[in-house]
């Protein structure tokens, strides 16, 4: 009974789905609609899944470089300096997974602000691969993601925190070796 009741979660729908390929707006207003409904209603899961790929790799590498750096700190500081070098990644500690610490992660940079409260009757400028959603005074970057549209406002932020994350990855790295005596 398990068994199925495990089998039937992992093939039911997740968001918008089809046959387990998440599904993007086939438009820029399209995704720019989606992205200001799922802001309005706090559904940030799904603004990660319309975040281009390039800024969810980005993430998901933070995500992981910062769990790495507790790992490495509880394993290989000494006791008095864990808890101070802990706090800079407590968030990547409190997630279970990188949807949790994506929603952390906005709500803690702030990086909603650009978005919240989007307003309808956006128009499209530009064309090709990069489309810009203007609303009022409000310019809203979409790119063109496979067969589908996508948020790309957060790319060039994100590969910046990406690439500090992993700045910091190494500097623990070294003073663990420093602490152990290598």
């Amino acid at each position: 009974m398990r068994l199925l009741l495990v089998v039937l979660v992992a093939l039911a729908p997740v968001g918008c789905r089809t046959r387990g390929k998440l599904q993007l707006p086939k438009s820029p207003e399209e995704a720019y609609r989606e992205v200001a409904g799922a802001i309005k209603k706090g559904n940030l899961v799904r603004v990660f899944e319309l975040v281009d790929r390039d800024s969810q790799y980005a993430v998901m590498s933070i995500f992981e470089a910062q769990g790495r750096i507790a790992e490495l700190v509880r394993s290989g500081y000494p006791a008095e300096r864990q808890a101070r070098e802990l706090e800079r990644v407590q968030l990547a500690r409190q997630s279970p997974d990188v949807n949790v610490f994506f929603v952390g992660y906005v709500k803690q940079t702030g990086a909603l602000a650009a978005l919240t409260g989007l307003p309808e009757g956006a128009r499209a400028e530009g064309s090709g691969e990069r489309v810009t959603m203007r609303a009022g005074n409000r310019a809203v970057p979409f790119c063109k993601q496979g067969d589908g549209w996508v948020y790309c406002g957060w790319r060039e932020q994100l590969e910046e925190q990406k690439l500090r994350a992993i700045r910091d990855l190494t500097s623990v790295r070294e003073a663990v070796e420093t602490f152990r005596g290598k």
